[in-house]
């Protein structure tokens, strides 16, 4: 088999190369950029489901406490006022 002689490729062609590979690159380091933004916003997530479990169960413990005061009614939390329900 012989020898192939090697052809230059044009600037215009290596320039065009050299842009697809710069576009790859970006779009590569958005990519990664975007997958840590998404952790942290997953972690973010996970901390106000947990702030919310327990605010949550402090509105239960209040809400047994009141009712052990004041038995079971409606409160208008503008006016405090509490109707008690028969």
């Amino acid at each position: 088999m012989a020898l192939k002689t090697p052809t230059k490729f044009t600037k215009e062609e290596l320039d065009e190369l050299n842009n697809l590979q710069i576009g790859i690159n970006k779009l590569t380091a958005r990519f990664g950029s975007l997958q840590i933004t998404k952790i942290r916003l997953e972690k973010e997530e996970k901390e106000l489901k947990n702030q919310l479990i327990v605010l949550e169960k402090e509105e239960e413990e209040v809400a047994k406490k009141l009712t052990k005061k004041y038995g079971k009614g409606k409160l208008d939390t503008e006016t405090g006022e509490f109707t008690p329900v028969e």
